[in-house]
C-alpha cells in the first residue's frame, strides 16, 4: 500500500509520478476489476493524473532535477533536488571523518549558518514525513544531529556562530514538538 506523496513508477507504461490519493473502483478504468481501489498518480512536471492498480506500481526514489540546490522534493514538479552538500560529496553512508572534512570545506565556502540551517531544515523535513521508522532512517536523523552538533562545537569562533546558534535553538524547540529529541 502506498501513502500520498510516495514516488512511483508504472511497471508497464514507465511513467513516473507522485501518489495523490486513491479512487474507488465503480467502473473499470484499467481493466483490473479485482481491486476495490486504484491509485491516482500525478505525473512529474505535469498536471496530468493517471489511475493504476497497486501491482502495476513500484516505489522509487524521487528523481533528481539537474543543477538544483534544495534537498526536499518540490511539490509542484516532484523532483528531488540535489543539495549543495551532496554536490560536494557529503553522504551519510561515508565515515564521520569524511563527512566532517566535507563540512569543514563547505563551511569555509558557504558559512556555518547556511550549512547548519540546511541540515536542520532537511532533518525537520524528513521528520515531518515520519513514515519510515527503519533503523537506517533513525540512524540518518541521528547522524545529521551529530554532524550539526560537531560543527557548532568546532566552529565556535566562526562569524556566523551566534546567528547559527540562535536559529538552531529555535529549530530544536520545533523538532521537540515534532517528537525528535536533539542531542548536543
Amino acid at each position: 500500500m502506498f501513502t500520498d506523496g510516495t514516488f512511483v513508477k508504472h511497471r508497464i507504461e514507465g511513467y513516473q509520478g507522485i501518489v495523490d490519493g486513491t479512487t474507488s473502483m465503480k467502473e473499470v478504468f484499467t481493466g483490473n476489476t479485482d481491486v476495490p481501489r486504484q491509485y491516482r498518480v500525478k505525473l512529474l512536471d505535469s498536471d496530468t493524473r493517471k489511475v493504476a492498480p497497486e501491482e502495476d506500481l513500484e516505489e522509487i526514489e524521487a528523481p533528481v532535477k539537474p543543477g538544483s540546490r534544495v534537498v526536499a522534493p518540490d511539490p509542484q514538479t516532484g523532483f528531488r533536488n540535489v543539495s549543495f552538500l551532496k554536490a560536494e560529496g557529503y553522504d551519510l553512508e561515508m565515515s564521520q571523518d569524511e563527512r566532517h572534512r566535507i563540512l569543514t570545506k563547505v563551511i569555509a565556502a558557504q558559512g556555518l549558518f547556511r550549512v547548519v540551517s540546511f541540515i536542520v531544515r532537511s532533518l525537520m523535513y524528513n521528520r515531518t514525513k515520519d513514515i519510515d521508522r527503519s533503523r537506517r532512517y533513525i540512524r540518518s536523523l541521528n547522524e545529521w544531529n551529530d554532524d550539526v552538533a560537531w560543527a557548532m562545537r568546532t566552529f565556535t569562533d566562526h562569524k556566523d556562530h551566534k546567528s547559527a546558534r540562535k536559529m538552531l535553538d529555535n529549530q530544536i524547540k520545533e523538532l521537540d514538538v515534532r517528537g525528535y529529541k536533539w542531542v548536543e
